[in-house]
């Protein structure tokens, strides 16, 4: 069982290193990835608690960036760790406070300028740690911002809102911090300067903009390969993009997406994600593994 789609504390997880290395060796996975959002803090912490799993462990980071003006992330794999870290300090200068911050002043500025009405109480609650959840609550409890809806169906979900509002540049709520966040020329740059390979992740999650992105990446990046097999793929999106991996001489690669355990689980996702080398190939038997041999000295200066 391989897992290369996993987050810890280091970024938006809930568990520790410590957590799910433990949990990794007792579902029995063979290979995982910590891929926290924008930092390589895991793997100092993986160093720090040697001998806890016995498997294999590629390194890995999920980086934030933009496309045709689009919120969307990347995947890096068997980078160098050390060297990636110090390009993720030069990449990344702002903490996730003051990204939080930028984001919620915009978003309120934004619906002052259309008329939507908002509970400011909740959208700048200090005890919220996601700007995309505050700003939900802040709008769904006046019944008329339902008008700024797609559908009813839209307006009760809570859960897509960040991708399909948020993010979408046609909505009402979209916040561009295109700004602050690195280009995807440079974190592919960065990555295949670090000796890395470039994934596009969770394809299917950017909605009714995932071919355009896809595709864009494609034809105009050096991308190495495609997250095939991810816990929210139905089987046809599993199916679908596995031919155009194949079709486009493009990796495979695959992760439970790992974050609280409520609904999606390390190595088994959602209960059917049971990934094989087979599946994914040989790459990830030709990456280096992380578990197995540490340079010398401070891992991080």
């Amino acid at each position: 069982m391989i897992d290369l789609h996993i987050h810890s504390t280091c970024s938006d997880g809930l568990f520790t290193i410590n957590e799910i290395l433990h949990m990794a060796s007792e579902i029995g996975c063979e290979i995982i990835s910590l891929v926290d959002h924008n930092t390589c803090a895991a793997y100092k912490c993986i160093q720090d608690n040697v001998g806890v799993y016995k498997g294999k462990i590629i390194s890995g980071c999920e980086f934030n960036t933009y496309v045709l003006g689009i919120p969307v992330e990347l995947l890096g794999y068997d980078f160098d760790v050390n060297t990636m870290h110090n390009f993720i300090k030069k990449m990344y200068p702002f903490t996730q406070d003051q990204i939080h911050k930028i984001q919620l002043e915009l978003f309120a500025k934004k619906c002052k300028k259309n008329s939507v009405k908002i509970n400011e109480e909740i959208l700048f609650e200090e005890s919220s740690p996601l700007s995309s959840s505050s700003m939900f609550d802040s709008i769904h409890c006046y019944p008329q911002n339902s008008r700024f809806f797609k559908s009813i169906e839209d307006f009760e979900d809570r859960k897509n809102f960040y991708r399909k509002y948020l993010s979408d540049p046609n909505s009402t709520f979209y916040c561009n911090l295109e700004q602050i966040y690195p280009s995807s020329f440079e974190i592919i740059n960065a990555i295949k300067s670090c000796n890395g390979k470039v994934f596009i992740p969770h394809i299917y999650e950017y909605k009714n903009n995932a071919m355009s992105i896809l595709e864009y990446f494609t034809r105009n990046y050096e991308i190495d390969g495609i997250e095939a097999y991810y816990s929210k793929f139905s089987i046809k999106q599993r199916k679908m993009i596995t031919m155009y991996a194949d079709s486009h001489g493009l990796l495979k690669s695959g992760g439970s997406d790992f974050h609280h355990g409520k609904t999606i689980h390390i190595g088994t996702g959602k209960g059917d994600l049971n990934i094989s080398v087979k599946m994914l190939g040989k790459w990830v038997l030709n990456a280096r593994d992380y578990n197995a041999v540490w340079e010398k000295g401070i891992l991080y200066e």
